[in-house]
């Protein structure tokens, strides 16, 4: 780093990020897209994306970030796939990347042949690549597990294509379009954060709707420093903060209201107000308070399968409620460890949390 430095760079890195824009579910994408503005305003100054298949995806992230207003020098994954790697990307097991069983089945057949199969891999990575160009993409990340990183030869081959055929790039999106879509089936439309995704469209249920109404009006009264007993609260905090036996009475009150309606772990630096009044420390195994991971399928956990993505369940309650800008707004800081065990009411009004 000092060397970068003393050779007149300020910058000792580039920093960038990664973004996941295959989603199927619409609170899905949106929440990668909100968590990509959060990436961008911490710092980054290019985009990657994960890996998959499909060109309307890769067209409406760059939508989303026209639409959001976001300058971001992007760049698109291609992949040269194998029958090994597309089976480990179909089963989930890359967190993000999406092939799906109909290519599966396509990359199984071609590679019955080897020979065959590697050229059919080639000319797959060739063709998105000159499609990724075409739509406006500033680059490609080349990898893949067929000699991708063994030598530039494989390389060389990919880009003599891509420059054979850069001008037919139009002809190659239906190469990249799932037989779902050609077939219209039921499916998130091709929205944005920067459009109409904006509008309410969630439905939740009853309990949900209440939780959700209950705990907002509650932090609206209780937990802003704007309230009109903000100064009240803060003078029974103080006082109570300096007894051992007020510290007592403030937990025997806190922790049983937020373990039946959190299922509060007590980390004292609480977040609920950025996750749509849902506790992002026992409700997202990763503990995650800027939006959602790249892992979740179908809008469930990657960790729990069984259970909804807390940052999917926040997009519902935010949507029904006209409030999706909160979401995309400022970035979170990272929880304070020092608090952990601590009572967040009185470390809230005692100005000591995030």
């Amino acid at each position: 780093g000092k060397r970068v430095q003393q050779a007149g760079d300020p910058d000792v890195f580039f920093a960038g990020c990664a973004v996941s824009p295959f989603k199927s579910c619409r609170g899905e994408a949106f929440a990668q897209y909100a968590k990509l503005c959060r990436k961008v305003a911490a710092g980054a100054r290019f985009a990657i994306t994960q890996l998959g298949y499909d060109a309307g995806r890769f067209k409406e992230l760059l939508d989303v970030q026209h639409g959001l207003g976001l300058e971001l020098p992007t760049l698109g994954s291609v992949y040269v796939l194998t029958p090994v790697s597309a089976r480990i990307m179909n089963a989930g097991q890359v967190p993000g990347a999406v092939v799906s069983d109909e290519l599966l089945n396509q990359v199984i057949r071609e590679w019955q042949d080897k020979r065959q199969g590697r050229a059919l891999a080639v000319e797959r990575a060739a063709r998105l690549g000159v499609v990724l160009k075409g739509m406006g993409y500033r680059g490609i990340h080349l990898a893949g597990e067929a000699g991708v990183h063994r030598g530039f030869e494989l390389v060389g081959r990919i880009l003599d294509r891509m420059a054979q055929i850069k001008d037919q790039w139009r002809d190659f999106l239906d190469d990249f379009t799932p037989s779902q879509s050609k077939n219209g089936c039921p499916g998130r439309k091709k929205e944005h954060p920067g459009s109409s995704v904006c509008s309410p469209s969630a439905h939740l249920s009853f309990p949900d709707r209440i939780h959700f109404r209950f705990l907002k009006v509650v932090h609206n009264q209780f937990f802003n420093s704007d309230a009109l007993l903000a100064p009240v609260l803060r003078w029974m905090a103080r006082r109570l903060g300096q007894r051992v036996a007020g510290r007592l009475l403030v937990q025997l009150l806190e922790d049983p209201v937020k373990t039946l309606l959190l299922e509060c772990r007590r980390c004292g630096d609480c977040a609920i107000q950025h996750v749509a009044f849902l506790c992002p420390e026992s409700q997202c195994p990763k503990h995650i308070r800027n939006g959602a991971c790249g892992g979740s399928r179908n809008g469930c956990c990657e960790v729990y399968p069984e259970r909804k993505c807390v940052w999917f369940r926040a997009w519902e309650r935010w949507a029904e409620a006209g409030q999706l800008k909160e979401m995309i707004t400022d970035c979170i800081p990272p929880r304070m460890w020092d608090l952990d065990g601590t009572s967040s009411w009185l470390n809230f009004h005692l100005r000591r949390d995030h």
